[in-house]
């Protein structure tokens, strides 16, 4: 299986470098950056929209990650001419987004600072991220992973003998919930890994978690 590689977070030199390329061949970026704001190094990448010097980049954001799971508003900046084809194809498939979360989320905005909220949840977020972190480690070290910087998911690769549907059902015996990766691949799915979310649940619950994912894995190579 080739080296893990999911869950890293590019450079900013990785960044700049990648956006000389783009503005080389002249194409467009679709950049979904809904977990930008999520991290848990103290330090924030700029997004590829900042290295954009032609406007060839479409910046899509969203309040469901950082503000209240339960406000689905998202957002798209770009190019003016793209933005209004955009439009139009938004008033053809939805006539007008939510005034009620809008008004909830202008109202927040409006008395309470949302930079703060951010950094608060970063620092929630964290402590369960290394909650889960700890747990794999030390329940189950056969499994390989890299540590996310920000995000809500981590992205588990399983060993070479376990096949991810097959734990996914023992995992679902056990009382956890995992997603299996293959769906995730855009071609050719690689098997063999699953994606763990960390921020829905507490410190004890997500220790709950890695242990019966644990007996999980026993079950299955008994």
């Amino acid at each position: 299986r080739a080296t893990l590689s999911w869950g890293l977070c590019w450079s900013d030199k990785r960044r700049r470098e990648f956006m000389d390329l783009v503005a080389k061949y002249n194409v467009i970026i679709l950049e979904d950056n809904p977990y930008g704001e999520i991290t848990y190094t103290g330090k924030y990448h700029k997004a590829l929209s900042a290295y954009d010097a032609k406007g060839q980049v479409l910046f899509m954001g969203s309040l469901s990650k950082t503000l209240s799971p339960g406000l689905r508003i998202g957002w798209v900046a770009g190019r003016a001419d793209i933005m209004t084809q955009l439009s139009l194809v938004k008033e053809c498939s939805d006539i007008h987004s939510s005034l009620p979360d809008h008004a909830l989320a202008a109202g927040f905005m409006n008395i309470y600072s949302y930079d703060g909220h951010v950094a608060s949840m970063n620092k929630v977020y964290k402590e369960r991220r290394d909650t889960l972190v700890a747990g794999l480690q030390q329940l189950l070290p056969e499994f390989t992973f890299t540590v996310p910087e920000g995000g809500f998911f981590l992205w588990l690769a399983l060993p070479e003998n376990v096949a991810e549907y097959d734990f996914f059902q023992n995992a679902i015996k056990a009382g956890v919930l995992v997603i299996p990766g293959t769906p995730f691949f855009v071609n050719k799915p690689e098997r063999g890994y699953v994606r763990l979310n960390f921020t829905g649940l507490g410190p004890d619950d997500l220790t709950e978690a890695v242990k019966r994912l644990a007996r999980a894995y026993q079950n299955m190579i008994k």
